[in-house]
């Protein structure tokens, strides 16, 4: 009988037997050798159909998929880039996963597996999901396994900066961390669209933003204090916070910069996007109204403004409440008697 010659299988003898695997998927084949031969042929036939290395059915397969989809290009620019930095991890780290084969069991493995980063942690969590949404709209399974699975605690690392952290990042961080600092700080944007402001954008004292995760347009009054920082910065390069050569920062450039220099000055648990709320809490504390910090920040409903401006609000009203029943005792209390 000629001997079959199969593509892509080892032997490995140990312990007085013999085992065979695919070199290519690791999995362990069948003893037998008929079942081998129709195992072997099965994945070869699986693998000669890749579509630019990726195994039909697998993770891998429903990311390339879902990227090149109407669902993910309709979304905004920044959320795509957020998107697409974790799809790249679920790419890398399991490409040949099966999608049938995600279970709530490998969502939990997985999250545990990046608790030391729990937003990134979460985040990937929503994604799974999403894409398993997307793979039960095109008939890839039938139900979704990341419903339901419970998020990790992240803290409050969106929280107002104090002023004092402030202060401190302002004197010691590195310049142009400053000035993307200051930018937030007094025009209430978001990392990216601090980023992506220009010198171009500044007019009759005004800066313009138009708002990559809503597309909302606006024209932001540059503060007193603001525009001293803007006078200090060279304006020699396109955009207002850029790299020592001139280029603009990519997000994950700026993010590991930003994280470093906050870092090193012991504000570890202080975010970026925790100036957004400083910008909202003091228009709040500044007495501003709801519609005048929408106009601000951006957001269409006083429902979005009062996550931010909850903290500042009960602090104006409590103030208020005192000076009032200071008042009231003040009013009330008998006069001295005469002696």
């Amino acid at each position: 009988m000629q001997a079959v010659r199969l593509r892509h299988v080892k032997r490995y003898r140990a312990g007085g037997k013999t085992y065979w695997y695919h070199r290519i998927t690791g999995e362990r084949l069948p003893d037998g050798e008929g079942a081998r031969i129709a195992r072997v042929l099965e994945v070869n036939r699986t693998l000669e159909g890749r579509r630019d290395g990726v195994v039909p059915g697998s993770l891998l397969d429903l990311i390339s998929q879902y990227k090149a989809a109407p669902e993910f290009q309709s979304l905004a620019e920044s959320t795509r880039q957020n998107y697409l930095v974790y799809l790249d991890v679920l790419a890398r780290g399991f490409p040949a996963k099966s999608v049938e084969g995600v279970d709530r069991a490998w969502l939990y493995e997985l999250r545990d597996a990046m608790s030391e980063t729990p937003r990134a942690a979460n985040l990937i969590v929503s994604l799974v999901s999403i894409l398993m949404a997307w793979a039960i709209d095109r008939g890839w399974r039938t139900e979704n396994p990341a419903v339901g699975v419970k998020k990790l605690r992240t803290g409050k690392s969106y929280e107002p900066w104090p002023d004092a952290a402030i202060e401190r990042f302002r004197e010691g961080a590195n310049p142009r961390m400053v000035w993307a600092l200051e930018l937030a700080l007094h025009t209430g944007q978001r990392r990216g669209d601090v980023l992506a402001m220009r010198w171009r954008h500044i007019h009759e004292g005004l800066i313009s933003v138009v708002q990559a995760k809503t597309g909302e347009r606006l024209a932001v009054p540059i503060h007193s204090h603001l525009a001293d920082v803007l006078d200090r910065i060279p304006r020699e390069h396109m955009f207002i916070v850029h790299r020592e050569d001139g280029l603009p920062y990519s997000a994950n450039g700026f993010h590991a910069m930003f994280y470093r220099e906050k870092n090193r000055l012991g504000l570890a648990g202080l975010q970026f996007h925790g100036l957004r709320h400083t910008a909202a809490r003091l228009l709040a504390e500044a007495g501003c109204t709801d519609r005048e910090i929408m106009a601000i920040l951006g957001h269409r409903t006083s429902a979005m403004v009062s996550k931010y401006t909850r903290g500042a609000d009960q602090k104006r009203l409590a103030k208020a409440a005192i000076i009032k029943l200071e008042t009231r005792t003040k009013v009330s209390k008998p006069p001295d008697e005469a002696v």
